[in-house]
């Protein structure tokens, strides 16, 4: 039987894979900027113990494998988290053709050719695919995800530093941003040694791309928030001493994490000997919020923290 954390974990990825047009239920995330690579790595761990959804998930990379970027979704599996990446590694394995996602799946798989697949539909007038309508503008890679972080951030000035979680070289974003500035898309500052730029006109940019009612979540925080939870329930079998030391270790790790998400800082775990259970009861509680697309981290003012933020 699924823990709560592990439920709530392919909840979270069933309802933005079913926003995305796979056979789901459960919509809770039509509000949200889907950013569909940091969800096709991560999904293989949230939805470990799901293999409908795994099985959805590989139908529409075949179907629609084309609307994403090849070379972030490796640069991504390359940068993650040992689990993250395993469990992505085997997963692409098991996709037919899924060898042009990551490296070692070109030499694990052994299919050739795809299975017959049923039909499904990519809904992109959903405003959850905002990032899919750029790339019918920009091209699918890094100039429309680079617009999509300055229409999702278009009051913060950014640096080329601050796509780093794209997935992408910091010279080819800062490549980027200077030829969008020079054609007038832009605003630019100068800063000490460094150039922060920012939309020009970014309530033009939202009109033009069914952006305006959409939020802008952190997805890399808020799947490595899910990691750490999952970690954690793994731990749920063993002693209390080993309880209580892994309590401990993920209430620190989800610090940094909460504070990048807008939520409430994790209980204080060290010298506490209800840690265990004070830590897995705020996971659970977030990791549902995740789910349910109530978190802070899926509101309006989300994902805007920590980012750089320049003088006028």
């Amino acid at each position: 039987m699924s823990s709560a954390v592990q439920k709530q974990a392919a909840d979270l990825a069933w309802s933005l894979w079913t926003e995305l047009g796979i056979a789901g239920v459960v919509r809770e995330h039509a509000h949200v900027a889907i950013d569909p690579e940091p969800l096709f790595v991560a999904t293989p761990l949230l939805a470990a113990h799901d293999a409908r959804l795994l099985e959805q998930v590989s139908r529409w990379s075949v179907l629609f494998g084309d609307w994403l970027a090849m070379s972030r979704v490796q640069a991504l599996c390359k940068a993650a988290e040992p689990t993250v990446h395993d469990a992505f590694v085997s997963f692409a394995a098991s996709i037919p053709g899924g060898g042009r996602w990551t490296c070692e799946a070109t030499k694990m798989s052994k299919q050739k050719n795809p299975p017959q697949l049923t039909s499904m539909e990519l809904p992109l007038l959903r405003p959850a695919l905002v990032r899919l309508r750029l790339r019918a503008i920009c091209g699918v890679g890094a100039r429309a995800d680079v617009v999509a972080e300055l229409i999702g951030h278009a009051r913060v000035w950014l640096r080329a530093s601050d796509f780093e979680h794209l997935g992408y070289t910091k010279r080819n974003v800062a490549r980027l941003l200077s030829e969008l500035c020079d054609a007038g898309f832009l605003r630019s500052l100068k800063e000490k040694n460094a150039i922060a730029y920012r939309l020009a006109d970014g309530g033009r940019w939202s009109d033009l791309v069914g952006a305006t009612a959409v939020t802008w979540p952190a997805w890399p925080a808020i799947f490595d928030f899910a990691r750490l939870a999952l970690r954690l329930d793994g731990e749920r079998a063993k002693s209390e001493g080993v309880r209580r030391v892994a309590a401990a270790q993920t209430a620190h790790a989800l610090e940094p994490l909460c504070d990048r998400l807008d939520l409430a800082q994790p209980p204080t775990a060290t010298a506490n000997p209800q840690a265990w259970a004070a830590t897995t009861a705020f996971v659970e509680r977030e990791v549902a919020a995740f789910a349910g697309a109530t978190s802070p981290s899926m509101s309006r003012a989300g994902g805007a923290r920590g980012r750089v933020s320049a003088a006028r």
